[in-house]
């Protein structure tokens, strides 16, 4: 991860910055851009003090922000008890309920911490109507991307249909039939090649739940251990950088810096094409010696011969 960050950030600084081409465009701007940092500075100066102090609502925010993250961090662990085990089924308590916390505490608390004043002997002060909470459900209507809980929502049930279907079954066979014979090497650079390029028309958890059940059968079909090729292709997933459609953030950013989308297909090309090569090369390695999957485990046999009963989808 280190050195794909690295080889990225120097792929952008070459085609964007002028890096080791001091006379090109690139790089006549970027000079320019070091003689007025003063005034960059200026303005970012005069903006930050503009903001004034942070309100109640954004302490809150924050706060709150923070206190989601610790539920996530803290619910369970494997050596020690977390917060999840004061319950009386912890198995019940998942991530899903340290979001809802969360998000019940942003619509209950009240946006102005005015209700101190509810007793006080002067009627002026005392709070005319209740205040909004730090979230209401107008905001949340309005600014929600609705479209992305869908898609990533939809995702999910896909990739569950496929699973009761046994359509991730018949697909990892088509797909051990056009791999057959090749070395693994091979194998793993086309199936991560492929979740790589594809990720960049959907979301990555869409496309993680689609393309990894049908990986995990490749894997029984060639009897290789599932994490030489499911945990690459699983990061390959993330590796959208081309198209503002492939992730969140890529939509943010474009419109807001009005980049066109050629300019983030040639760099993203770039970025994406060394980094999988990186991956590629480093997994087999990594894969033996940190996950020793070298070698297929003993339970896969199993699986590939049926001996291992399946739960039922049909409640």
């Amino acid at each position: 991860m280190l050195i794909s960050n690295i080889v990225a950030y120097l792929v952008l600084q070459f085609m964007y910055m002028g890096m080791w081409r001091p006379k090109s465009e690139e790089g006549q701007m970027v000079k320019l851009g070091k003689e007025n940092e003063h005034v960059t500075k200026n303005i970012i100066k005069q903006k930050i003090e503009a903001l004034g102090k942070m309100s109640f609502h954004e302490i809150m925010t924050t706060i709150l922000f923070i206190f989601a993250i610790i539920l996530f961090v803290f619910r369970y662990f494997d050596f020690m008890p977390g917060w999840s085990m004061m319950f009386p089924k912890p198995k019940f308590i998942k991530d899903a309920t340290s979001g809802l916390i969360a998000c019940i505490l942003y619509f209950v608390i009240p946006a102005k911490p005015e209700f101190h004043h509810v007793f006080d002997d002067d009627e002026k002060t005392r709070p005319i109507k209740s205040s909004p909470g730090i979230l209401t459900w107008k905001v949340v209507e309005d600014k929600m991307p609705w479209g992305t809980v869908l898609l990533l929502g939809s995702g999910f049930g896909l990739a569950e249909g496929m699973r009761c279907s046994r359509l991730s079954i018949l697909l990892g066979k088509m797909l051990k039939n056009v791999v057959a014979g090749l070395p693994n090497m091979v194998v793993l650079f086309i199936v991560m090649t492929m979740a790589s390029f594809i990720t960049e028309l959907t979301s990555n958890v869409a496309v993680a739940n689609i393309i990894l059940p049908i990986i995990a059968e490749l894997s029984i079909n060639l009897n290789v251990h599932p994490v030489m090729l499911m945990l690459p292709v699983c990061i390959m997933c993330s590796h959208s950088f081309m198209l503002p459609v492939g992730t969140p953030p890529n939509a943010l950013v474009a419109p807001a810096c009005n980049m066109p989308t050629w300019s983030m297909i040639k760099a993203g090309f770039f970025v994406k094409m060394f980094s999988l090569v990186i991956w590629w090369g480093f997994w087999p390695i990594v894969g033996t010696y940190v996950f020793d999957a070298a070698s297929p485990p003993p339970w896969l046999a199993d699986v590939g011969q049926g001996n291992i009963t399946e739960v039922s989808c049909i409640k």
